[in-house]
C-alpha cells in the first residue's frame, strides 16, 4: 500500500463487479470476495507462475466481446467528448483492509 500524496493505491488482491441490470454501478473488492448474483466480475486471470492459463483469443473473438462489452455501457459512457464515468465504490471488505493497513503503517 501507497500512501504518498500522489501515488495512493490500495492493498490487496482485487476484483471489481458490475451489476449486470438496471444502474450500472461497479465495486472494487477484494479477489477472494463473494460477488452478489446480480453482479458480474470484469477481472479475469489469464496469467498464472508467468504462463498464459489459456490461449490469447483470436482477433474475430476479441472484437465481438469488446462491443459487446462497449454496447452495456450507457451512452454517456461511451461518448468521447465529455464521458461520464460510471459510479464506483469500494467494498465493505476493501475499505476494512485499507484502514487496517493504514493503522498498521503508521503506528
Amino acid at each position: 500500500m501507497k500512501l504518498s500524496p500522489a501515488k495512493v493505491t490500495a492493498p490487496g488482491a482485487k476484483q471489481v463487479s458490475r451489476r449486470v441490470e438496471g444502474p450500472f454501478d461497479d465495486v472494487l473488492g477484494l479477489r477472494d470476495e463473494q460477488i452478489p448474483p446480480e453482479r458480474e466480475p470484469l477481472l479475469v486471470p489469464v496469467m498464472r507462475g508467468g504462463r498464459r492459463i489459456d490461449g490469447s483469443p483470436d482477433l474475430r473473438s476479441a472484437r465481438e466481446q469488446f462491443r459487446s462489452d462497449l454496447d452495456r455501457l450507457p451512452e454517456a459512457a461511451r461518448r468521447v467528448e465529455d464521458p461520464r464515468p460510471l459510479k464506483t465504490r469500494r467494498s465493505a471488505r476493501s475499505i476494512e483492509l485499507i484502514e487496517r493497513t493504514e493503522r498498521t503503517i503508521i503506528d
